[in-house]
């Protein structure tokens, strides 16, 4: 796991964001929790099953179901499913 003290952010990018303001503000938490366990393992995704994100992402396996198809419907992240596994991917 890389060391970060900090990382820059652009609130701008994130309000700007349309696909993201047309998501559930519980979906956009997940995102923001899924982009911090990224920058901070140093990766572009986060994978596990659905209990595993929703603890992860501090939120009720429900809401991981939702915010998938949220995710890829608004194009904010790619979502991947495989059996189980679920990934969420970056597109930065």
């Amino acid at each position: 796991m890389p060391e970060l003290q900090w990382v820059k952010w652009y609130p701008q990018d994130w309000l700007s964001e349309t696909g993201l303001s047309l998501c559930d503000i519980a979906t956009q938490g997940i995102w923001a929790h899924a982009l911090n366990w990224m920058m901070r393992d140093g990766g572009s995704s986060i994978s596990g099953t659905k209990e595993q994100l929703s603890r992860l992402c501090r939120c009720r396996p429900q809401q991981i179901e939702v915010a998938c198809l949220e995710l890829k419907a608004n194009k904010v992240a790619i979502v991947e499913m495989h059996n189980e596994c679920i990934t969420f991917r970056c597109r930065r």
